[in-house]
């Protein structure tokens, strides 16, 4: 009403004429030039934006209409209770429902009569807009739940069926992994080949299942999000098509978890002897396939209206930092990749083994991948510290952009710690896996120094989370120990109770310890070690060294397949449990951002609805530091991390044990 008019022609029709999209002529087809496709595309854009927006203002009248009439219905059946519960003389002098419903009669709230009007003006204007002026129509559509891709029924329903068809491919590998194995004894001759399929094909599957978690999460944070009325879309400056909404983001993960079920059954149907194909056909076909859907955003999620531009422009500003600047949208990438460093690794093996041709070979050939990048490989150390090395500079860049210490540097410190730990298992695998504990051929400083750096890299990053992050305590009661009940913030948006944060509080400090174990690559498989033997070796003169295909086919021979399935399965169970801490993580960073603004990205404090356009107090700025005195302060956290780096080199002399003797 208040854009001048606007309303008259919401009620006669008069904008319907704007919104008539002309279809593209039959005999032109892809032959117009690009920049007519492109404008006819954002019109139908448009046209759709608006259908959408009008039907859900529709509804909401409706649900407003609906709670008019609960609340007088409520009303009456209280006034007659009342009545039917006064007795004696004055019944009919003490009668409340006579009086006060002659008044309540009247009231607007109770005729609703311009809720009506306003109905009835959206329904003729749509109608005029797009059902040829049929008002029958134009309110059927109306009450129908439009979203990208089909209606909530037509995706309902297709979700549906993709849920259906994973939980069959589910019970049938259960049936045929499980089951038949006990039934039918596998022949000793196919161990060998199961071996070698868990060491050089898993990691491909293992990669898939991590993709589809994090769609299947990703829709739960966002339904979270709307449910508490967090502007996500506002906070992170994104349009509505740059991200998934929870609908696509699950039939994406539903999509990509049927495929690779699909192709782990074919997988074991060839391993099984029970399909006379090459058993590596199948994780390569699923890789290529993954690949394809999310590089080609323009064929998968543009069908269902959406493009991958706001997630690929925020990785990009992420590893090119600290050359772009910082948003919290790219921060929020940012913490979000530091929680899949085992899923890229996972990501540069299955590259390196299909885009290499190292699949083509027999098993006995194969392993140079493996031995490249997992393991105590420095691809692997590397492909584990890129994130939090970047994740370090953006907080440095942040530093540098708003001149102001808290809390962009002790944030860069917290990345830090945790790029020593990366350092120490890389130079160390030895005592980060704990192999030396119980013997004496190893400096017991380099031990301690180990464990110092574990625990505070993990005890920092969940108090950062807890009281930065999250804003639910305050640095001084943390540092008293004062965090007992009653003393978490009162503003809250996502739970009513205290006890959901205090449940999520104990959840983060449990998983942030499986969080640091994925820095370092020996910690996770070394709780293996003392039931199942993995990897024990005897090394003498003339073995091959660690960390190469002739070693890691010598080892195999000492293994069994049921000891890298478990330790594959251990590793795959940490990830999924860290992409779930994430998840929550990041549902209340979001909410804590929505209240707090707590690394002052916006000038605004006060977030708005989507329909709220009111103007905003800016915030008062701080008086900004010197340039000179900011860069030295910057320059002394890198020489901070270049400190910390040299250590764990020159210690490693100090770990003990022959020189020429091989790592474990």
């Amino acid at each position: 009403e208040a854009q001048g008019g606007s309303r008259q022609r919401l009620a006669d029709g008069s904008f319907a004429g704007s919104l008539q999209i002309p279809s593209p002529p039959p005999d032109e087809g892809d032959s117009r030039p690009p920049s007519r496709l492109r404008n006819w595309e954002e019109m139908a854009h448009g046209r759709d934006s608006l259908q959408r927006a009008v039907s859900s203002l529709y509804r909401e009248l409706q649900h407003l209409r609906n709670y008019c009439i609960l609340n007088y219905t409520g009303l009456v059946k209280i006034l007659k209770k009342h009545d039917k519960r006064v007795t004696g003389a004055g019944r009919k002098r003490l009668a409340a429902k006579p009086l006060l419903m002659a008044h309540v009669n009247t009231l607007s709230f109770v005729a609703h009569d311009e809720l009506k009007r306003i109905e009835a003006q959206i329904e003729r204007g749509y109608a005029a807009a797009f059902c040829d002026a049929n008002v029958q129509v134009a309110r059927a559509e109306l009450l129908v739940r439009r979203e990208r891709g089909g209606s909530a029924t037509q995706r309902g329903l297709a979700l549906g069926l993709r849920l259906g068809v994973a939980a069959v491919l589910a019970t049938w590998l259960f049936w045929d992994l499980v089951v038949d194995t006990r039934v039918l004894p596998l022949p000793s001759a196919r161990k060998a080949d199961l071996q070698y399929a868990v060491i050089f094909h898993l990691p491909v599957y293992r990669l898939s299942l991590a993709v589809a978690s994090c769609f299947y999460l990703w829709a739960a944070a966002c339904s979270v999000w709307k449910r508490a009325r967090v502007n996500y879309l506002f906070l992170f400056e994104l349009r509505d098509d740059e991200v998934l909404d929870p609908g696509a983001a699950l039939a994406l993960g539903t999509q990509q978890l049927t495929l690779c079920l699909l192709s782990l059954l074919l997988f074991s149907k060839c391993m099984l002897s029970e399909l006379d194909l090459d058993a590596s056909l199948f994780p390569v076909l699923l890789f290529l396939s993954m690949a394809f859907t999310l590089t080609t955003p323009h064929l998968g999620w543009w069908r269902r209206g959406y493009t991958a531009s706001g997630f690929l422009r925020a990785l990009a500003a992420f590893f090119s930092t600290p050359f772009s600047p910082v948003s919290l949208w790219s921060s929020f990438v940012g913490d979000i990749v530091t929680s899949l460093v085992r899923p890229l690794v996972d990501l540069a093996y299955s590259s390196c083994y299909v885009f290499s041709g190292e699949w083509l070979r027999r098993p006995d050939r194969q392993g140079s991948c493996h031995a490249a990048i997992c393991g105590a490989s420095p691809g692997n150390a590397l492909l584990t510290a890129l994130p939090l090395f970047f994740r370090f500079l953006q907080n440095l860049r942040v530093a540098h952009d708003t001149r102001r210490r808290v809390p962009a540097l002790p944030n860069a410190l917290k990345y830090a710690v945790a790029l020593l730990v990366v350092l120490f298992g890389a130079l160390h695998p030895a005592v980060s896996s704990g192999q030396r504990l119980r013997t004496s051929d190893y400096n017991p400083w380099v031990q301690y120094a180990w464990l110092a750096a574990y625990l505070g890299a993990t005890l920092y990053a969940f108090l950062w989370d807890v009281a930065m992050d999250w804003r639910l305590v305050e640095m001084s009661q943390l540092a008293c120990c004062r965090c007992g009940a009653g003393r978490l913030r009162e503003e809250r948006m996502v739970f009513r109770s205290h006890r959901a944060y205090y449940g999520a509080i104990a959840a983060d400090l449990v998983l942030r310890f499986g969080w640091t174990a994925t820095l370092a690559p020996g910690l996770i498989t070394a709780v293996l070690e003392e039931q199942i033997p993995r990897y024990h070796h005897h090394h003498h003169a003339h073995a091959p060294p660690p960390a190469s295909p002739d070693w890691l086919h010598e080892t195999l021979q000492h293994a069994t397949p049921a000891s890298e399935f478990l330790a594959w399965a251990l590793q795959t169970l940490v990830i999924g449990l860290e992409l779930v801490r994430r998840c929550f993580w990041a549902v209340l960073r979001l909410e804590a951002e929505h209240l707090y603004n707590t690394e002052g990205f916006r000038r605004i404090d006060n977030v708005p609805m989507h329909f709220d356009r009111k103007a905003q107090e800016e915030r008062p700025e701080l008086e900004p530091k010197s340039r000179v005195q900011l860069l030295l302060e910057l320059g002394s956290y890198l020489l901070l991390l270049a400190a910390l780096a040299t250590l764990s080199a020159v210690t490693r002399g100090l770990e003990g044990g022959s020189p020429g003797s091989p790592s474990p």
